[in-house]
């Protein structure tokens, strides 16, 4: 039942990965100066949607990136570079002053997790410098990535020694409720599929 359950898990994430998202490869995007309503972007993404308006607290000085895609990543982060611009928050950010990632993020952060694979990429950056070339660069990713398909990339948490969202999902289905295990209360249900599609939007953000 374990398997069945991941295997419903992929096929969802696949059909949000191709339908739902307005961006691929990117959760959330956010600059006050651009994204504001009025601003020169007028919106930005949270969650892969577009969001009219979208500001943060404490984003009125940089522009942050949670990314979804290792590769959408590294090009962001390369192009970033190029531009001249300061990226920052990401084990890749090879202009990174403090070179490391600072405990100063929300819990969750996409900046304290990695992706799979070497050179070490983070999933989040923050990119700081000319207000006009990070709008440029904004409209750069809007015209690269808000067409085509990228995969939804598995992560790592610092401090987290499962490797994929799969392993966090056994951990769930392993654990104890009443003393017997998720996955056995599954198996003992007899309406397993509405069992599953109740389970599926209760974690569907979890193995995003």
């Amino acid at each position: 039942m374990n398997r069945i359950l991941i295997e419903e898990i992929r096929r969802n994430r696949k059909m949000m990965n191709i339908n739902e998202a307005d961006i691929q490869g990117i959760d959330e995007l956010v600059y006050n100066p651009a994204t504001k309503s009025g601003g020169d972007i007028g919106h930005g993404y949270d969650q892969g949607k577009r969001k009219d308006g979208i500001t943060w607290s404490g984003h009125d000085d940089h522009l942050h990136i949670g990314f979804t895609n290792r590769d959408v990543a590294m090009k962001v982060i390369d192009k970033a570079d190029q531009m001249g611009l300061i990226t920052t928050e990401n084990p890749y950010a090879k202009k990174d002053p403090n070179g490391k990632v600072d405990d100063v993020h929300t819990n969750g952060s996409f900046h304290y997790k990695t992706f799979p694979g070497k050179p070490k990429v983070g999933a989040g950056v923050d990119i700081r410098g000319d207000k006009g070339t990070i709008v440029k660069l904004i409209k750069w990713i809007e015209n690269e990535y808000t067409h085509g398909n990228y995969s939804i990339d598995s992560t790592t948490e610092d401090g987290d020694s499962t490797s994929t969202a799969e392993d966090k999902l056994n951990k769930i289905l392993n654990s104890d409720y009443n003393g017997e295990s998720i996955g056995d209360l599954i198996d003992s249900t007899e309406n397993q599929l509405e069992i599953l599609s109740k389970l599926f939007k209760l974690i569907s953000n979890f193995v995003k």
